[in-house]
């Protein structure tokens, strides 16, 4: 249902400002290596489609590891549950009404909900440093966001300051971002950008 909605609103919401406007990027899509290692690695999908001004980022679990296992102890006993994540998790960010949305999925429950929130502003520092990722130059920040401390390789010459997640607000798309302990990140794997 969920999904229906956000699909809807993209193509009410979204689609007319991409279209009528003129941006020096129409529209890029990035699909992302997405891995989170805190108990257990588990690798996602993530695709963003974004230009100049809104971004829409999705992920899911990877279809090659459709469930993990997690270990809980409770008074000398273990107990080895095997997790199933087919929940795709959507964010939405509008730099023009700095807004963010994101749907997501109860842990527990059936029922999907929305949160909308102020677009946060992401103290980057720049670092000079540069490494070719899929051919093209990039340039490394760094920021504390949401707890973490992010290093990231951002892009200048695709006009767009989205990333994957909620990571935004560079002079270029963000091709790669990894926290500091090593238990997050993202990596592009497919870039397309209109010519």
């Amino acid at each position: 249902m969920i999904s229906k909605f956000l699909k809807i609103y993209f193509i009410i919401c979204i689609q007319p400002v991409l279209s009528a406007q003129n941006f020096p990027v129409s529209e890029i899509y990035v699909q992302y290596d997405m891995t989170l290692n805190f108990k257990n690695i588990v690798k996602y999908n993530g695709e963003l489609v974004a230009n100049n001004e809104v971004a829409l980022f999705k992920y899911k679990i990877s279809d090659e590891q459709s469930s993990y296992n997690e270990e809980y102890s409770d008074s000398g006993s273990n107990v080895n549950v095997t997790m199933v994540d087919s929940v795709t998790t959507y964010i939405y960010i509008n730099k023009s009404t700095d807004e963010i949305i994101e749907s997501r999925k109860g842990v527990h429950s059936k029922k999907s909900f929305l949160i909308k929130d102020k677009l946060d502003i992401i103290d980057w520092i720049l670092i000079n440093e540069t490494k070719i990722i899929n051919g093209l130059l990039c340039h490394k920040a760094t920021c504390n966001y949401k707890g973490r401390t992010y290093s990231v390789w951002y892009c200048k010459d695709i006009a767009s300051s989205f990333g994957p997640w909620k990571l935004n607000g560079l002079a270029g798309l963000i091709l790669e971002a990894t926290d500091q302990l090593g238990q997050v990140s993202f990596y592009a794997k497919v870039i397309k950008i209109p010519i």
